[in-house]
């Protein structure tokens, strides 16, 4: 074990903790062998060379297959990020395929486009540093980390996307320009669901059946409410279509049996032989699979009304929250779906119930159009 393994992974002689932080994510390794790792708190550097290698925390750093270090970058607010906790390796590091380029970023909110053959290490005017953006949605505040390593997604019409999802903030579907080796943050796409409350974000993953059109999904498990930093919270899975992030195709709420029990922190979903797998604090490891859906058995009650009966909540909601703990402000019945009873302008919810008369057996889907507005 060399002096630099030593320092890269335990303690710096200071006390400080310069392990491997990445949210529990693993190294990444390119086509040479090459490792690429990210380090969170600790010492930068020494007194008289703030570019030794010896000690490198807040820092991406390249390893060779011998775990020598061959290069490092560290930002130039090293100090800013390790006086407010904002470790730059919060989240795991991905190579962009078939380029010596690499994303990783920091509790920060910021993601860094780096050249992996030309890191730098610390440079004062950050030169070094090929792009930068904030993928979160709340600038300056606390809560706005990167945690889950961005996945890489290229579509049968070879437009490449890089996706990440920050706390607080919305899933972020980014173009990549093979031409410029840049990012079109300009021409991002940004979901419509928005995270509770607090850590961790939201873990990805990306998977399809080889480059057929429209296979393309990034699955997302993050918590369904709460937050999940020191406490253990419900969870949920959501598949989105990774063409366009605006539109979910599934998520495990919407079906009783499908919920995936309590959410497992920094655990991104596993694809594998036309199945995903999530772990859980539940101590139960979930599967999800296509099948053939069970019809239900009708309703079929004695007396029925006309059109739906509806419940008013007034409130601020992060998350879709569980109306039965909710005393409603007023309910009544409507000829059909209408937001007319609400005596808010914003910051409010409707409940409706009612049966539909379905013609003939058979499976259908039901959907509904919704308008999200953010608030600044």
């Amino acid at each position: 074990v060399t002096l630099e393994k030593k320092y890269v992974y335990n303690a710096t002689p200071d006390g400080y903790n310069a392990g491997i932080w990445m949210s529990g994510q693993p190294p990444s390794v390119d086509e040479y062998g090459n490792f690429y790792i990210a380090t969170g708190n600790g010492s930068i550097g020494t007194t008289s060379n703030l570019n030794d290698p010896i000690n490198r925390s807040e820092s991406l750093i390249k390893l060779n297959p011998q775990l020598q270090i061959q290069d490092f970058f560290t930002p130039n607010n090293y100090q800013e990020l390790e006086d407010a906790d904002l470790d730059y390796g919060s989240d795991g590091v991905l190579l962009i395929p078939n380029t010596h380029l690499s994303l990783s970023g920091s509790k920060q909110g910021f993601i860094y486009l780096m050249d992996n053959n030309a890191m730098g290490g610390m440079n004062v005017n950050n030169t070094n540093v090929l792009q930068k953006w904030d993928i979160s949605a709340t600038p300056n505040t606390s809560y706005r980390h990167l945690h889950g390593s961005p996945v890489y997604y290229k579509n049968s019409l070879g437009k490449e996307y890089v996706y990440a999802w920050a706390e607080n903030s919305f899933l972020k579907q980014i173009p990549f320009n093979r031409t410029s080796l840049r990012f079109d943050v300009a021409s991002e796409i940004k979901g419509v669901i928005s995270l509770p409350g607090g850590m961790p974000g939201a873990m990805l993953s990306v998977s399809s059946n080889g480059n057929q059109a429209g296979t393309g999904i990034i699955w997302a498990s993050h918590p369904f409410n709460g937050d999940a930093n020191h406490d253990v919270v419900s969870g949920i899975l959501r598949a989105f279509d990774a063409n366009d992030v605006t539109k979910e195709i599934w998520n495990s709420s919407m079906n009783t049996g499908d919920a995936i029990g309590k959410f497992a922190k920094f655990v991104p979903p596993t694809i594998a032989n036309g199945k995903v797998y999530m772990a859980t604090f539940s101590n139960q490891l979930v599967v999800y699979g296509v099948g053939t859906p069970v019809k239900r058995e009708p309703d079929n009650p004695i007396t029925t009304l006309s059109g739906v009966q509806y419940e008013y909540f007034n409130g601020t909601y992060d998350y879709l929250p569980n109306f039965d703990a909710l005393t409603s402000v007023k309910s009544g019945s409507l000829a059909n779906f209408s937001l007319s009873p609400a005596t808010n302008s914003l910051n409010y919810a409707f409940r409706y119930k009612g049966y539909i008369d379905i013609p003939s057996d058979g499976y259908y889907n039901f959907y509904t159009n919704s308008r999200s507005e953010e608030r600044r």
